[in-house]
C-alpha cells in the first residue's frame, strides 16, 4: 500500500445553497461528522462537528485557514457536489 491509499477520505454532499451562491454541505470523516455553512461571500465558515452523534465543536473561521475547508467550498461553489 503506498502513501496516497493510507490517507483518510472524507465524504461531502450539498445540503442546500443560500442566496449570494453561498453553500451549506455535510461530510462524514470516519466517526466524525458536521456541517460547513459559507457566509459573507463564502470568505468565512460556521460549522458544527459530532463525534458518534454527539456535539463537540461549533465555531467559524475563515475559509482560507483551512486548505481542505477551502477546497470543500470552492468545489460546493462550482456545482461540483452532488445534492442529497
Amino acid at each position: 500500500m503506498d502513501g496516497a491509499d493510507s490517507e483518510s477520505r472524507v465524504l461531502v454532499w450539498l445540503l442546500k445553497v443560500r442566496q449570494g451562491n453561498q453553500p451549506v454541505v455535510r461530510y462524514q470523516d470516519g466517526t466524525s461528522s458536521g456541517t460547513l455553512a459559507c457566509y459573507d461571500d463564502c470568505q468565512f465558515v460556521s460549522g458544527a462537528t459530532m463525534i458518534e452523534g454527539k456535539l463537540t465543536h461549533t465555531g467559524r473561521i475563515r475559509v482560507t485557514n483551512d486548505p481542505l475547508i477551502f477546497a470543500i467550498m470552492q468545489d460546493a461553489r462550482a456545482g461540483y457536489l452532488f445534492k442529497r
